[in-house]
């Protein structure tokens, strides 16, 4: 299951980075969330959804990006949206609405946002069928902003392990 994938990694990254208890308590909820947008497009537009997914799929494009051309906006706002009006606070809310492209957030140091993003492009490796390696979803200009791009290969051995551990 990929929420629960990037449910642990997150976790895992907040207490690797030493994230305040809240935040690290917080970051199971944020990366089971993270893609609940998706559930409600599939709900609402099923057929149009699946055209979606398919071209995707086929064309090795982002979900996100064809979701804005086709709704004019993306899973992750929705679903943070959903989140606000749930009333769940701001770092979740921010974890949900950027996964993707964390770059243009406001957010100025590492938190849930950098944690999801990261457990977001890890667990889309297991996904990749040309077995790269390569972390293609992850922003590294955004980690290189906030000082800490030196932490990815540290951050991929300690979600290595623990998927290992737990067969994700």
């Amino acid at each position: 299951n990929h929420s629960m994938s990037v449910s642990m990694f997150a976790q895992t990254i907040s207490k690797e980075e030493r994230l305040d208890q809240y935040l690290v308590n917080n970051a199971l909820m944020a990366g089971m969330f993270h893609d609940l947008g998706k559930l409600i497009l599939v709900t609402n537009f099923q057929e149009a959804y699946q055209e979606i997914l398919i071209e995707a799929r086929r064309n090795g494009k982002n979900l996100w990006e064809l979701e804005n051309d086709r709704f004019g906006t993306s899973h992750a706002e929705i679903g943070a949206y959903l989140m606000g009006l749930w009333g769940l606070d701001y770092p979740v809310i921010e974890a949900i609405a950027y996964h993707h492209c964390p770059g243009k957030s406001l957010a100025a140091s590492i938190g849930l946002l950098t944690a999801v993003h990261f457990g977001d492009a890890y667990d889309r490796l297991k996904m990749d069928e040309d077995n790269s390696g390569v972390l293609k979803q992850l922003d590294r200009g955004y980690l290189e902003n906030l000082g800490i791009g030196h932490r990815v290969e540290e951050w991929q051995i300690v979600c290595q392990n623990l998927a290992e551990r737990n067969v994700l």
